[in-house]
């Protein structure tokens, strides 16, 4: 199975910047080191609802939440059944680029803010 991965840093949404706070606690050098969280994938994809896409080829959207380099990332799994796969006589970047422009719409349009989305087949 390929994975795609595409930048969606330019639709952050206002609210989510908002919630991000002025100044990190890592940022002083007083304050203490706190370790990120360990949360199983489960109980955040129960806390995230799925993000609702139109799109016929669009078989679900899940929220995926990582801390990478110090920072969390915010992500939207999509899972479709087109083709990812270049080499396929089925693969079609018109279509997949088509589906990807849905799911911005949608993230949009739902004040969603992310920071990757990663397509993946079912």
């Amino acid at each position: 199975m390929r994975d795609h991965e595409m930048q969606g840093s330019e639709i952050m949404s206002d609210q989510a910047a908002e919630q991000t706070p002025a100044a990190s606690p890592a940022a002083s050098p007083t304050a203490p080191q706190v370790a990120a969280p360990q949360v199983a994938a489960a109980q955040v994809a129960a806390a995230q609802p799925s993000l609702t896409v139109e799109h016929a080829n669009v078989l679900g959207v899940q929220r995926e939440l990582s801390f990478e380099n110090g920072k969390w990332r915010y992500g939207l799994v999509v899972i479709t059944d087109l083709s990812l796969d270049p080499a396929s006589a089925a693969h079609s970047s018109a279509d997949i680029d088509l589906m990807v422009r849905a799911v911005v719409a949608a993230a949009r349009a739902a004040g969603a803010g992310y920071d990757v989305m990663t397509i993946r087949n079912a």
